[in-house]
């Protein structure tokens, strides 16, 4: 067995294997003060003792993004503690990550307040009640999901500032709801075909930036001009329906790594 010490560094990058039984991580019982992000990737195999019963204080950590590529993987993290008071921002990707991120959050110390979720192929149909039930939630990225709808659940969320659902084909409606995200200053809808966009989001007082690459939507006179009022707007920075070459998911976090 081959032992990788983790040490006091700004970023962990951690890779487990197919053959678990040849490599292990571990950290001491010391403060990680450097320690700012997290990055995780299990692969299709990963030995549930990797972190078992570990604890991890890391006080300025922000940031933990998991990789995990089975559904059938996500006991890994299982019984670690992690004291993080500023842990705000999380990614994850794969069948099995939300399962992970779940068993791990059994024992974070305090609870996260959580400013910014992204979910990448994690197979879900449906917006998981854990992302619907944080209000304090600023940015939110699906991409690759199977979501067949967006909840009205998810317009109670007014903080939100960065909205973006990048892939997601089966969405077919924007209702009118949207028009509750009084804070949102991005709005992102990358290969959809719509039934119905309600023109309340190009009404959005805090509205500056609109990206909808490949998404299909043949608009009614309401929305055409919607749309002409708000590209009006002076501090309107990108486009309707051009490329946009996004800022980094979590403004103002971890700027030098991409989303």
């Amino acid at each position: 067995m081959r032992t990788i010490e983790l040490q006091n560094e700004e970023f962990w990058w951690i890779e487990i294997p197919e053959e678990t039984e040849n490599i292990s991580y571990s950290f001491t019982d010391r403060i990680y003060t450097e320690l700012e992000g997290i990055w995780i990737d299990a692969g299709h195999s990963a030995d549930s003792s990797f972190f078992s019963g570990r604890e991890l204080n890391a006080p300025n950590l922000q940031l933990i993004s998991i990789t995990v590529r089975s559904a059938n993987i996500y006991h890994f993290l299982q019984g670690i503690t992690l004291n993080a008071p500023k842990l705000k921002y999380i990614q994850l990707s794969g069948e099995g990550a939300i399962k992970c991120f779940r068993r791990m959050t059994e024992n974070i110390n305090p609870a996260p307040v959580l400013e910014g979720i992204s979910l990448i192929d994690t197979g879900i149909t449906e917006i998981p009640d854990f992302i619907l039930n944080t209000g304090t939630l600023t940015s939110l990225n699906f991409r690759n999901e199977k979501l067949t709808g967006i909840p009205a659940s998810l317009f109670n969320l007014v903080n939100l500032e960065h909205l973006r659902f990048e892939y997601c084909t089966d969405i077919r409606v924007i209702p009118d709801e949207i028009r509750n995200l009084v804070n949102l200053g991005f709005f992102g809808l990358w290969g959809a075909s719509l039934a119905y966009l309600s023109p309340e989001l190009f009404r959005l007082p805090r509205l500056t930036g609109v990206d909808m690459v490949s998404t299909h939507y043949e608009p009614d006179e309401e929305m055409l001009n919607a749309v002409g009022k708000f590209m009006e707007r002076e501090e309107v920075q990108f486009g309707l329906w051009e490329n946009f070459n996004s800022e980094h998911l979590f403004s103002g976090v971890l700027q030098e790594n991409s989303f």
